[in-house]
């Protein structure tokens, strides 16, 4: 009997030998039918033998985001000075994590309903600039929710209509502090929380001075100056209800751990 060869050949390979035949979406189901036909047919050497994971993980490389995702993350490393780096290959090991990626920066562009092209360059440069210098594509993963968060905070300063209220709390917290030579600076870290402040004291139909007032009054017993952070959420507000007298050393402590998760 004629031996009979078996096929040995990479996931991604195969699909992009069926991608010249068929649709993308085409090719998706034959490669699902593909997969799952072969456990029946099992030989000793190498074969088109999958478990249930990798599946899921190939099926995932046939978004059509990813090519331009990859494009643009290329171009937003360009721009950020990264140098020694090219283009990540279908071929190549990152590629898998690449699509994983990719799925979050269109999450990210569905959320907040930002075009792919526009809102990928976004998620790009929050990322890029979190990484830092110690690159790797993995820590877009790990910073996820921070390149959430941050565009989060940029969209509240940008979309603040009360910036007149806003910058009179900022003067009168740093006034409070003695701080007001480093008004630049403090804005510039935490602008964010002084809209989230002037959201919440207008909800609470508060007199700014006095909201201010009251906050550092409820930590003066611990000896702690109010942050900025400290003028805005469930603490300042119950500060704020009780006039500053019940908020508790448990309060402080609840309030802190939040900071720390």
């Amino acid at each position: 009997m004629a031996r009979k060869p078996s096929l040995h050949i990479k996931h991604s390979d195969l699909f992009l030998i069926l991608k010249e035949r068929a649709s993308e979406e085409d090719a998706a189901k034959t490669m699902e039918h593909i997969l799952r036909r072969a456990s029946e047919f099992p030989v000793r050497r190498s074969i088109i033998v999958t478990t249930a994971r990798a599946k899921k993980k190939l099926l995932a490389v046939n978004t059509s985001s990813v090519e331009l995702f990859n494009r643009v993350l290329t171009e937003r490393r360009q721009s950020a000075g990264h140098v020694k780096f090219r283009q990540i290959l279908k071929t190549d090991r990152q590629y898998q994590l690449l699509c994983e990626v990719s799925k979050d920066a269109e999450e990210f562009c569905k959320l907040y309903e930002i075009s792919e092209t526009s809102g990928f360059r976004v998620y790009c440069d929050l990322g890029i600039k979190k990484i830092g210098k110690n690159w790797g594509l993995n820590k877009f993963k790990t910073y996820k929710d921070h390149i959430f968060d941050r565009y989060e905070r940029q969209l509240a300063i940008s979309n603040n209509k009360n910036k007149a209220l806003t910058d009179q709390i900022l003067d009168y917290y740093l006034s409070t502090c003695n701080m007001h030579s480093q008004k630049r600076h403090i804005w510039e870290l935490y602008a964010h929380d002084f809209v989230y402040a002037t959201e919440a004291i207008l909800e609470a139909g508060a007199d700014y001075k006095q909201w201010i007032d009251i906050q550092f009054k409820a930590l003066k017993e611990f000896d702690v100056i109010p942050n900025p952070y400290n003028l805005h959420g469930e603490f300042a507000l119950k500060a704020f209800l009780s006039k500053g007298k019940a908020v508790t050393v448990d309060d402080w402590r609840a309030e802190a751990l939040k900071r720390l998760k």
